[in-house]
């Protein structure tokens, strides 16, 4: 059975002309997807957090993407791609009598590290007519587990898997198939679906937390900022943590301990657990849920017997808290200094990897997703999460925030993870209408 009898629509309708002709068929997505997880782009967690790790695969990734772009050879759509291997897609608005807002969309070339990747072997079911899933001989996509428990209501749907030796890597070539069908389906469609300046950006290391390190403003800055990267087929990722890292130094003086006093022994060891002890227990995530925050001392290390690093997190979605946690360990700093003042005590890094992108999102963000959905009879749900996204490290790196939607992705960063086509084209058809609302405002 083709997929494009399966779902009725391999049409969307735009102000009430159907284009059937234009746009990215679901046949040509599933395409699409499987050439792209089938190319290595996972990253790594460089140890050094100066270094921006790049991977011999996400660079592959990228000139696929962009050989994806120049074979449209379409005069009013510009590619560039940076030795960094971001890929920047410009596309010319063909309303130029009306000043509409930029759109840009946003996802990642890159896959985690934190699994096995590499040689993946995707495998689709067409038709999925319901029960586990067979990964190989020992290994199972139960409907009965929480991974597995979304498959009961994809009867008869499209899903991608691995052979379970590996991720699929639908986080983000989800997105990386969906932005680049919605390039795709414009180029096709000329002037017969009116748009505003569209841009889209492909960028590398988002799974290690580096996805804006070296976005280059100049050729993406968005009005309105559409992250593609959620799990699922329903939540809209709307408002995030703020993430900030902070290491402490502390370096002590060795002596014996009979003569501590007498040659000012300095303990660095007891002064990183003074300082510790101090974050308030109501604080550390195990007290944390919703949209409350947490401060959250994770490691410890030993350089030396006389230095020690302390690691914090701070995660927070109102400036008020983080001012909070802020203060707090600055009381503990200062706190530490002065009861251990044989040890020298320093903030060394304070790095924000993102931030909450409610901070600065353009106003019109909402309403034109609310409005695109809402052609397509659905209704958006705008929640927050407690991590970040690709948007909210833009945001904390001066540019515009932006939503995350979702992307068809499911069981993430694991060997069980797999993808509904179906869903995937629900976000293309989306992303589609959201081109149009923009146009609107």
């Amino acid at each position: 059975m083709k997929i494009s009898t399966i779902i009725s629509a391999a049409l969307l309708t735009f102000a009430g002309t159907t284009f059937a002709a234009t746009v990215t068929t679901p046949e040509e997505m599933l395409e699409r997807f499987v050439s792209y997880v089938k190319i290595n782009s996972q990253s790594y967690v460089p140890e050094d957090p100066n270094e921006f790790p790049m991977t011999e695969g996400q660079i592959e990734m990228a000139k696929f993407l962009e050989n994806e772009v120049l074979k449209l050879n379409d005069k009013n759509i510009t590619c560039y791609r940076s030795e960094d291997a971001y890929v920047y897609v410009d596309i010319a608005s063909n309303i130029p009598d009306k000043n509409v807002k930029t759109l840009g969309f946003s996802c990642h070339l890159d896959v985690t590290p934190d699994v096995t990747g590499g040689d993946v072997h995707p495998s689709v079911i067409r038709n999925y007519k319901g029960g586990d899933i067979r990964l190989n001989d020992s290994t199972y996509i139960r409907v009965d587990s929480e991974i597995g428990a979304y498959l009961k209501e994809c009867i008869g749907k499209t899903i991608i898997h691995t052979d379970g030796t590996t991720i699929l890597g639908g986080d983000d070539k989800n997105g990386c198939a969906i932005a680049m069908s919605v390039i795709e389906s414009l180029s096709r469609s000329g002037d017969k679906i009116k748009h505003g300046k569209v841009q889209v950006v492909f960028c590398p290391n988002e799974d290690v937390g580096k996805a804006a390190m070296r976005v280059d403003p100049s050729r993406f800055n968005p009005d309105i900022l559409i992250d593609i990267d959620g799990e699922g087929n329903e939540d809209i990722l709307a408002s995030n943590f703020t993430a900030s890292d902070q290491i402490i130094r502390f370096t002590g003086h060795s002596v014996h301990p009979s003569e501590a006093k007498r040659l000012k022994y300095g303990d660095a060891l007891g002064a990183a657990a003074y300082y510790i002890g101090q974050i308030p227990v109501e604080m550390r995530p195990e007290n944390s849920e919703g949209t409350s925050g947490y401060l959250h001392p994770w490691n410890m290390d030993k350089v030396n017997a006389d230095e020690y690093l302390v690691h914090v997190r701070l995660r927070y979605f109102s400036k008020e808290e983080g001012n909070l946690f802020e203060r707090i360990l600055d009381r503990n700093l200062k706190n530490t200094a002065a009861n251990f003042p044989n040890v020298k005590v320093e903030l060394i890094s304070n790095i924000r990897t993102y931030e909450n992108v409610e901070y600065n999102m353009d106003p019109d963000s909402k309403k034109v997703i609310t409005s695109a959905m809402e052609a397509l009879g659905r209704t958006p749900k705008f929640t927050p999460v407690r991590a970040g996204t690709t948007a909210a490290m833009f945001c904390a790196n001066g540019l515009k925030g932006g939503v995350c939607l979702f992307s068809g992705q499911n069981a993430v960063h694991s060997i069980y993870e797999y993808s509904v086509l179906e869903d995937m084209y629900g976000t293309f058809e989306i992303a589609m209408k959201i081109v149009e609302e923009t146009a609107r405002l």
